[in-house]
């Protein structure tokens, strides 16, 4: 991957990044984590448990800028996958208008989990993209247990959570309405966009450094 970036200095655009995340209505909740300070016992409750549950399973995507999103079956599974692969993904990436030139060099990058590795999936993935993508069984192997290295899972996951559950999602409508409303913020501060991509393009040299490092010892 070095070698790629310095044959390209714009390689790292030309890769979409993708991940996953569920979105549930109780959200995040840790006991050892939450503190509320107060000159008096503020008698605060935090409700953890609901007779009604929901919740969503998310994918995001970024390549050259550009956020985009889509709703994964609550069960993903290998044939799920694929079938976003196959019928999806090309939609997702028109209404986002990502440049034709762009398209025809993309590489996509994925981690490790077990939807991602399903015989079918990578055999389609060695179809649409050889050679060009990254992860489990591909052509760049992607690193496990390396959450600092995707964009998704460093910054803009924890960015959604924060703005989803600042309050408690009553209804499945008002988590939908909470994720649009954090994927437009974060695509309308276009500075923090482009500093989280210089940013990832560093980590992901000096990780890559360190791997090859680490291989010639």
């Amino acid at each position: 991957m070095l070698r790629l970036h310095r044959e390209d200095p714009q390689f790292f655009n030309k890769v979409l990044w993708s991940d996953e995340s569920n979105f549930r209505r109780m959200g995040i909740f840790n006991i050892h984590n939450l503190h509320y300070y107060s000159r008096v016992n503020p008698h605060i409750i935090r409700n953890d448990r609901f007779q009604h549950q929901f919740g969503i399973n998310m994918w995001a995507g970024i390549i050259d800028q550009k956020l985009v999103l889509h709703e994964m079956p609550p069960r993903l599974n290998g044939a799920a996958y694929l079938n976003f692969l196959q019928n999806n993904l090309n939609p997702i990436l028109d209404e986002a208008e990502v440049p034709e030139e762009i398209r025809e060099e993309m590489w996509l990058q994925q981690d490790g989990a077990p939807p991602h590795y399903a015989r079918a999936v990578r055999q389609h993935l060695n179809d649409r993209f050889p050679d060009r993508w990254i992860g489990r069984g591909g052509a760049i192997a992607w690193p496990p247990r390396s959450p600092d290295l995707n964009p998704l899972d460093f910054f803009i996951w924890g960015y959604f959570k924060e703005v989803v559950y600042q309050r408690e999602n009553n209804t499945e409508q008002e988590l939908r309405q909470k994720l649009e409303s954090a994927k437009v913020q974060i695509m309308n501060n276009r500075g923090a966009f482009r500093r989280l991509g210089l940013v990832h393009a560093k980590k992901k040299r000096r990780a890559y450094l360190r791997i090859r490092v680490v291989t010639r010892k």
